[in-house]
């Protein structure tokens, strides 16, 4: 595959989730930096889920078009709007990252896991809890991930007996002896564009030893 970020990111992180002055900076970043507000989708793991609390995300629920990590829901057009990941898992995540392809993916946090360093980091996401941007990787480290993903079809064999593992597993060894750990790893594949089985990719991080 071609790995490459395609959207923005803002992230309102677990840990200030209910700060109200971290709910203010994110509404004002928002207002200052994200177009097409009126056109946005709120994506949930589940329909029932509440998005009522912080009173940003009641504010960005508010008359939005809704749908879940499987498709469902009344949004049945996207991609000209910000997309606002709430409460969300991986599977959340990988869900929302091609329908914000040129847009915002605003997620907020509600002590995920995993936690979503990787996919601040691939985005530059801006923090609303430090008020700045997300530091990006090293160049060669995320050449090294961009390296793993063209062998995406290499990672949905066997990581222990798959023929040609030992293609994305030597970019995995370079992450792994950079200190990336698996959640990191995996969330910032995810923002690459990564669609394939995550749990397969995860293996191939365990057997990728350095």
């Amino acid at each position: 595959m071609y790995a490459e970020v395609r959207h923005r990111g803002a992230l309102l992180p677990a840990s200030a989730r209910l700060d109200a002055e971290t709910g203010k900076r994110l509404a004002g970043w928002i207002n200052d930096n994200v177009p097409s507000l009126g056109r946005r989708v709120v994506v949930t793991p589940l329909l029932s889920n509440r998005v009522d609390t912080p009173r940003v995300a009641a504010s960005l629920a508010k008359g939005a078009a809704r749908q879940n990590e499987r498709g469902n829901g009344d949004a049945w057009t996207w991609g000209s709007g910000p997309v606002v990941a709430a409460w969300p898992t991986e599977r959340t995540l990988q869900r929302c990252v091609p329908m914000a392809i040129d847009q915002t993916l605003i997620v907020l946090d509600w002590n995920s896991r995993p936690p979503f360093e990787g996919w601040a980091a691939a985005t530059g996401a801006y923090n609303a809890a430090t008020d700045k941007s997300t530091p990006l990787l090293d160049r060669a480290l995320h050449d090294e991930f961009v390296g793993m993903l063209e062998w995406d079809r290499e990672l949905v064999g066997s990581a222990r007996t798959g023929r040609d593992r030992g293609l994305p597993q030597a970019h995995l060894r370079a992450l792994r002896a950079a200190g990336l750990d698996e959640d990191f790893v995996v969330t910032y594949a995810i923002a690459l564009g990564y669609t394939g089985d995550l749990k397969r990719l995860r293996e191939h991080y365990r057997a990728a030893s350095p």
